[in-house]
């Protein structure tokens, strides 16, 4: 918050009060394209003149859905994923969504899921069998609510799939400054070479990343003219406030204090934190998912589950809910198989060491619950 302060103190134009651009202002078009240069490593230079800048990523993806999707076809998505990118695409776009599960392997390491172009190709033919019109793949890299992060060849391996069958990619970068793991390097999609660059969309947001959801601000960045051609016309219904354009140009820009002061600071205390939750659930039997990115610990109750169906998660879900716990089941993010579940581990600490406990208590009532191999039940 003591950046947001120093932009409240300063000087705002009365320009602010005024109708701007709608897809953004020259001077926040050229912020956008630097921002992508400094953290994104495109192969190429990025041409302001493609930027949009967005009121977030749910109005980017939607508008994305429009623009490559016709009413009634499929965009294919890895699951799990979260929940609202199904709404974004389908709620007025009217697009479906194909659910492509990712794989792992045992005992994994972060970032280590499997998702190539067999498994693409095999779920393109069923749907092409079934009638279903497929347009474009929807990558989250990294993934909510695994963290997992897509490597360069992972990369290299979908373009190249999505070239063959003349698919779009629209790559959701939103958690990209949020890899905490410092032996996993995020790649943007914009760093790996494609045959056909106007197949390619990004979009990323200021919601995770800068903790700044409510400011509701997106930079969505394509090369293709009727893409770009339509997101620049409905650009009207995607304004981001003049006030959030300028404090957002202002902590973009600051590229010393993002570099030196608040990624570092962030990156720190995630890790941190994230090494004492997945140690405290660990010490007490519960197995944890190895993530390298986002906000969330991706926790296994598999073995914890009465019977292994969405609806005993769901049950498990509801005694979560009866102590005041909102730890998210699968089933809600798409996943193939009941017992996963997505806990947030970035808020303030008391919160989280609280939520912890009250988990604690209600796995303990199960008559599944391992012995702790701990006994703390704090941090």
């Amino acid at each position: 918050m003591s950046k947001i302060k120093t932009l409240q103190g300063k000087d705002e134009s009365s320009k602010l009060l005024y109708y701007d651009v709608n897809s953004g202002n020259a001077e926040l078009k050229e912020t956008g394209k630097k921002f992508l240069e400094n953290y994104f490593d495109p192969l190429e230079d990025i041409d302001a003149g493609n930027v949009v800048i967005v009121s977030g990523v749910t109005a980017s993806l939607e508008t994305l859905a429009y623009a490559v999707a016709d009413r009634g076809e499929y965009i294919i998505v890895p699951s799990p994923f979260y929940f609202r990118i199904e709404k974004d695409v389908k709620e007025r776009a009217e697009v479906n969504v194909l659910s492509v599960p990712l794989q792992y392997k045992d005992d994994s390491l972060p970032s280590e899921c499997i998702f190539s172009s067999e498994m693409l190709e095999e779920a393109f033919q069923n749907a092409k069998k079934e009638g279903k019109i497929v347009k474009a793949i929807l990558l989250s890299s990294p993934n909510n609510p695994s963290g997992d992060v897509f490597s360069r060849e992972q990369l290299l391996d979908i373009l190249q799939f999505a070239y063959r069958n003349k698919l779009h990619v629209i790559s959701n970068e939103i958690y990209a400054l949020s890899v905490f793991n410092l032996e996993v390097k995020f790649t943007s999609i914009l760093s790996v070479p494609h045959p056909d660059p106007n197949m390619v969309h990004v979009t990323w947001g200021c919601s995770k990343d800068l903790g700044l959801a409510g400011y509701k601000f997106a930079i969505q960045y394509t090369r293709n003219p009727k893409v770009l051609a339509y997101c620049l016309s409905s650009a009207v219904f995607t304004t981001v406030s003049s006030i959030v354009g300028f404090r957002l140009k202002e902590i973009l820009n600051d590229t010393d204090w993002l570099n030196n002061v608040f990624l570092p600071t962030k990156h720190c205390r995630m890790l941190e934190r994230y090494n004492k939750i997945c140690t405290l659930l660990k010490d007490h039997g519960v197995k944890v998912h190895n993530s390298a990115a986002t906000m969330f610990i991706w926790i296994d109750l598999t073995e914890l589950l009465p019977e292994q169906t969405f609806e005993a998660e769901d049950a498990l879900f509801l005694k979560f809910l009866a102590e005041k716990v909102f730890i998210q089941p699968g089933y809600q993010v798409f996943n193939k198989t009941p017992g996963m579940f997505r806990m947030v581990f970035t808020l303030d600490e008391d919160i989280n060491e609280e939520g912890v406990k009250r988990m604690l208590n209600v796995l303990k009532s199960s008559p599944r619950y391992p012995h702790p191999r701990g006994n703390s039940t704090s941090y």
